[in-house]
């Protein structure tokens, strides 16, 4: 049994670690996956000591970032799509940082694979676009083949259709949360992943990013 594995989390900050980890630009990251400075140390137990630079070749970016780093990309997208007149507060959570993958062996099936793998990709940008407010709201999607199972990262800036800067439209409250599971796993049916157990009836708490590493090593 292979399961569909979505995780969410909202960023207030902490933008330059995290696209240092997406484009593998730090210097140590490139080697060992190992991040230094105050700013990316979390993502040493977030994301883990796990990257194959033999393999870091193989990874794609599906947006043209047309070179701007991953703060930069978020400022512009706000620019444009933001349409209130009153200040963003300082604390907002301006992006959405996505995780998408499965079960380690059924990965590797996928990834073996060529048209299944370029298949299994589409669907999770459509799936983005169409749960996220669409294209212009991905400002990064990354597939990382360099860590023990293939993923991807898609970085989302929450802007509604009404032109609000809103995380909370998109991922409030647990049904919503569960309602992503349910849809992904929908989503990644075609590829043999299936949704888990709800958390309603196991009683776990909602998976945390930190914990993402953990499951892609151990699959």
């Amino acid at each position: 049994m292979a399961f569909a594995t979505f995780n969410i989390k909202g960023y207030q900050k902490g933008l330059i670690g995290i696209g240092k980890h997406i484009d593998r630009s730090c210097k140590e990251a490139k080697k060992t996956g190992v991040f230094e400075d105050e700013e990316e140390k979390s993502l040493n137990s977030e994301l883990g000591l796990h990257i194959d630079p033999s393999r870091t070749h193989l990874n794609e970016e599906w947006v043209n970032t047309g070179g701007k780093s991953l703060s930069e990309l978020v400022d512009q997208r706000i620019s444009e799509g933001y349409k209130l007149s009153k200040a963003i507060r300082s604390d907002a959570v301006k992006s959405l940082g996505l995780v998408m993958t499965g079960s380690h062996d059924r990965m590797k099936e996928i990834e073996s694979n060529e048209k299944l793998f370029e298949s299994w990709k589409k669907a999770n940008w459509d799936f983005s676009c169409g749960a996220f407010g669409g294209e212009r709201n991905i400002v990064r999607f990354s597939i990382h083949r360099d860590e023990r199972t293939p993923h991807i990262h898609c970085v989302v800036v929450p802007i509604t259709p009404d032109g609000r800067l809103s995380a909370k439209h998109y991922r409030h409250g647990t049904v919503k949360l569960q309602g992503y599971q349910s849809r992904y796993a929908e989503a990644m049916a075609p590829f043999g992943l299936e949704r888990g157990i709800e958390v309603s009836l196991t009683s776990r708490k909602h998976t945390i990013s930190k914990k993402v590493s953990i499951k892609l090593k151990g699959r």
